[in-house]
């Protein structure tokens, strides 16, 4: 048992100890000429660990003198030693290694002037190399240097510093950054909702580290460079810095990511950017742009710009964009939140926000506010305000100052909607439904006689078109041209066509009851004699063209109900 006790109590001092930054921790020394090999065991004493190395590595006979009042192990080190050893933790053991050919880099910490507190996860990057690196828990940084390198350490709520470097061997250098008076904005949390609607962000997210992260919040300049090569996201030449990286020409063999791109930018599978976007830009999968896009941009599956897009949208499924200035043509859907002026042709879907529509063409629905030319869809168009016109099966709108075009037409201002019981010279009872507005409405009508037995019974129905006239507040007409099919009976559907043009006076008996009168004219084309002789009112000048060619002239009543 004794054994096992300090077998667990060395497991729980080793990982006491590396669970600590040995070389971050801070003490005070004090040396003049000591010896090299007294100073690293006080050092270890001061600090409680042990120390591992090959004694012929360190001169023996050096003397050091080195004061600090407060300084970490690491500072010490670099003080008494120089920039030719590295150090690495195991446990209660510090190793020490020398270096052959040291690294040029700049090492050190940042620390916040102020109150001389370590900032951590603040980026330190070159703004020539593009090479990049963020603190750790204390404050300490490594970053490989070149002659004039511009080394800049940002950090969100800091001001940035900025400075050059002419020595290029490895040196210590600790940087103090004051706190910003100004704020930034921190870059929007996309909601579930939209991460799910946003594969590229999940796809993004697969490569991007912690470090990358930072980058993106610290660094609020733009570094630009003239042509980026990149295999996947941060896996290229602008290294860890792409998200901060705007390029004129990309070419990503299978994915990119940038800050944004000013000519051109090809992608194998996918180009994200965070920023601004013009000139063309192609990929095999999607283009995903936070910012703006002003040119062409072409996916095989989809495109999306979270703002402003200017110019032309090609998507093989999707096309997304909250401000669209342009054309969208997409197999499927395109989607606008804010449009001015656009036109959106998708195999399926349009939906547009805010703002006007030129034309829409959608094989099923088109969502629209403001439509200014036409609205074309194979099943249901919908928009708030019709200035041009709506062609669909179903059209609706809350105010109409163009046309509607469909089998069923729905508006709240500028509407025409009734429900119509009349009589003419053939059907004692008839039944229409018109729907649009005043300058042209739709008309589905259903009529027959009294005589209901199988054999006789004779019914119709059709569809026309019809124009409303107002001339006061007591007096209208409407003028209808409607096309039917007459059957007699149940069974037989022969090809017997009846067409009829009305003029109708429109009487308002209320503002929501009116009754119409007037004249028709009747075109009968028919071959079967009985049909005939059973349609064309008997006492009425007829007009034969020949056998099949009918026509007549007749009169119509009825009483409407205004929806």
């Amino acid at each position: 048992m004794k054994h096992v006790y300090i077998f667990l109590c060395s497991l729980f001092l080793a990982g006491t100890l590396q669970g600590r930054d040995v070389l971050g921790l801070r003490i005070a020394v004090s040396y003049d000429q000591t010896p090299i090999s007294e100073a690293l065991a006080d050092l270890a004493q001061k600090a409680n660990f042990e120390w591992t190395y090959n004694a012929k590595i360190i001169d023996q006979k050096s003397r050091v003198s080195y004061v600090a009042e407060l300084a970490t192990i690491r500072e010490i080190l670099w003080g008494i030693l120089g920039p030719g050893y590295e150090y690495k933790q195991n446990g209660e053991y510090l190793i020490l290694k020398k270096v052959k050919r040291p690294q040029d880099k700049l090492i050190g910490y940042i620390s916040e002037k102020s109150t001389g507190k370590k900032v951590v996860n603040a980026t330190v990057y070159d703004a020539n190399s593009l090479q990049s690196t963020t603190t750790d828990e204390n404050g300490y940084y490594e970053i490989p240097i070149k002659p004039q390198s511009q080394i800049i350490v940002a950090k969100l709520d800091y001001r940035d510093t900025t400075f050059l470097v002419y020595q290029t061997k490895q040196r210590f250098l600790n940087v103090t950054i004051d706190q910003d008076t100004l704020t930034y904005p921190r870059p929007n949390t996309l909601t579930f909702e939209q991460q799910l609607e946003s594969f590229a962000t999940g796809f993004l997210n697969l490569f991007k580290s912690k470090t990358q992260r930072s980058n993106e919040l610290n660094v609020q300049d733009s570094l630009r460079r003239p042509f980026q090569i990149s295999f996947l996201p941060y896996i290229g030449t602008n290294l860890k810095m792409s998200g901060n990286v705007i390029n004129d020409y990309s070419l990503n063999i299978l994915a990119g990511y940038s800050k944004g791109n000013r000519k051109l930018e090809i992608a194998g599978m996918a180009n994200i950017n965070g920023g601004d976007v013009s000139g063309v830009q192609i990929a095999g999968w999607f283009n995903a742009v936070r910012g703006n896009t002003r040119g062409l941009q072409i996916g095989g599956l989809y495109n999306t710009v979270r703002d402003t897009m200017s110019g032309i949208q090609i998507g093989g499924l999707v096309n997304r964009a909250h401000t669209d200035h342009g054309m969208q043509i997409a197999g499927l859907w395109n989607d606008a939140r804010v449009n001015n002026n656009n036109y959106q042709i998708a195999g399926l879907f349009n939906t547009a926000g805010v703002g006007n529509v030129n034309v829409q063409i959608g094989g099923i629905a088109n969502q629209a506010d403001t439509i200014q030319t036409t609205q074309i869809a194979g099943i249901f168009n919908r928009a708030r305000v019709v200035h041009g016109l709506q062609i669909g099966l179903i059209n609706s709108a809350t105010e109409v100052d163009g046309l509607q075009l469909g089998l069923f037409n729905f508006a709240k201002k500028g509407r025409y909607l009734s429900l119509e019981y009349s009589v003419n010279e053939v059907y004692p009872l008839n039944f229409s439904f018109k729907s649009g507005t005043s300058k042209l409405y739709t008309i589905f009508s259903v009529g027959s006689t009294t005589n209901f037995k199988e054999n006789n019974l004779l019914w119709t129905y059709g569809m026309g078109l019809g124009h409303r006239f107002r001339f006061n507040r007591y007096l209208g007409l409407n003028l209808e041209a409607t096309y039917n099919q007459i059957n007699q009976g149940v069974s037989e559907f022969d090809l017997n066509q009846w067409v009829k043009l009305s003029p109708t006076l429109d009487i308002p008996l209320g503002s929501h009851v009116s009754i119409g009168i007037g004249p028709s004219f009747n075109l009968l084309i028919a071959a079967n004699q009985a049909l005939r002789d059973q349609v064309i009112p008997v006492g009425v000048p007829t007009v034969s063209i020949n056998n099949r060619l009918h026509g007549w002239m007749g009169v119509s009543a009825g009483v409407r109900v205004l929806f």
